[in-house]
């Protein structure tokens, strides 16, 4: 874990104490992704963040990573990714097959770098 997330992970280990839990995970491996934290996630979320993820994951499971990520969401979905890749991959077209509708879209100086940030509400 990077020193500044170590950080972060402290205070709110001080803030909510037991219920403040931390794990590493390869997100390339979606089944073990899953299987490693069986015991902490959830069926559903309000809203899940995915940002800056898509881009590092294995181009053979990121599809499937996505599909993953947006089967947990049960409002907004939250992405962050280059405009290309998410258009070469489907991301945007799988949003909208499962019921999204893009709401917002904020673009900055690091788009270009980091990507359009997009917030995605279920219909």
């Amino acid at each position: 874990m990077f020193a500044p997330l170590q950080l972060v992970g402290r205070k709110l280990r001080q803030e909510f104490g037991e219920r403040a839990i931390f794990r590493t995970a390869n997100l390339s491996d979606p089944a073990g992704f899953r299987a490693a934290n069986a015991d902490l996630l959830r069926e559903r979320y309000d809203g899940v963040l995915y940002l800056g993820i898509h881009h590092h994951l294995d181009a053979s499971t990121r599809a499937e990573m996505l599909r993953y990520a947006i089967s947990l969401t049960e409002r907004w979905f939250a992405l962050r990714t280059s405009h290309a890749l998410a258009e070469s991959d489907g991301v945007f077209a799988t949003l909208e097959a499962r019921g999204f509708a893009r709401i917002a879209v904020a673009a900055s100086h690091e788009a270009a770098h980091l990507g359009e940030l997009t917030l995605w509400e279920r219909r």
